[in-house]
């Protein structure tokens, strides 16, 4: 044990005046290995009345203990006394090994947790973990008419023609409006925001003029219970918000007539789902 006093080193029987000392301390492990580290007592009244536990400096730091798989950390070795250094940082990331006090770029491949560890002068001084994420999937749309479908079960964001649409972030979005549609996906434990490939819808609007004279929906604006007049070939019908949101779904089932109880006050669009097409309706909900 050697302690110092304002930088100077004093022995310890010569510590007869209160003040900070700071004392270093070096502790040798079962290897021979010499561990050392500084640590800070104040002395008051009684120069032998120093208790403490010896605690470790890190050795190891890092610019962070994360990362996206494929991107890089620099690492750093705060190890005293020290003439020879072997990193590890597992298979497959580049590099694997290294001799050198400070390595920098070290590329992570593998996704998970990743053990660091660092070997001076032939001692395991220290590990650390590093947590390596891997990159969100490429998402894919599929549509069934007017109603998509992103692949991703969360993190949606949809887009039309290359603008957000506000709050569209559900695994489905029934398109309102002729556009190209897109979805970005964004994950808190995985790194990235890949979109999808754009889908086109052309046909809102364009209806079956004898099809769309045969669907009717009354009253329209309406307060509490809307009627929809279809074909006995609807299959289904929607109502979503002015989000492009399913608000509720109704099966027909061969019938002609279906009564709807409508949502709250605004604007929606009542999907009609044919076996010839999709008619869109525009529905106002005034209470």
């Amino acid at each position: 044990v050697q302690a110092t006093n304002l930088g100077q080193p004093v022995s310890a029987s010569s510590i007869i005046s209160d003040g900070t000392y700071y004392i270093r301390v070096s502790e040798y492990i079962s290897t021979g290995c010499c561990v050392p580290g500084w640590q800070t007592y104040l002395l008051m009244n009684d120069p032998f009345a120093i208790t403490t536990s010896f605690q470790e400096y890190a050795l190891i730091t890092s610019t962070s203990d994360s990362t996206c798989v494929g991107d890089s950390l620099n690492f750093s070795s705060s190890a005293t006394d020290v003439t020879s250094w072997q990193w590890d940082f597992g298979l497959n990331n580049s590099p694997s090994t290294t001799n050198i006090q400070n390595p920098q770029n070290v590329i992570f491949n593998n996704v998970g947790q990743n053990i660091v560890t660092l070997t001076a002068n032939g001692c395991s001084f220290d590990t650390i973990v590093v947590n390596v994420l891997p990159d969100v999937q490429v998402p894919t749309i599929t549509s069934n008419g007017l109603l998509l479908t992103s692949s991703a079960s969360s993190g949606n964001q949809w887009y039309l023609n290359n603008t957000i649409i506000p709050n569209a972030t559900s695994t489905t979005y029934l398109a309102t409006e002729n556009g190209s549609y897109t979805v970005c996906v964004s994950l808190p434990d995985a790194c990235g925001n890949p979109c999808s490939d754009t889908i086109s819808i052309t046909d809102i609007g364009i209806e079956d003029f004898n099809l769309s004279n045969a669907i009717s929906v009354f009253p329209n604006p309406a307060k509490d219970i809307v009627s929809v007049s279809h074909p006995a070939s609807a299959r289904q019908i929607q109502i979503t918000n002015s989000l492009g949101q399913v608000v509720s779904t109704f099966q027909t089932s061969g019938r002609t007539q279906t009564s709807i109880e409508v949502p709250a006050a605004g604007m929606f669009y009542i999907i009609i789902y044919t076996d010839e097409q999709v008619v869109n309706k525009k529905l106002l909900v005034s209470k």
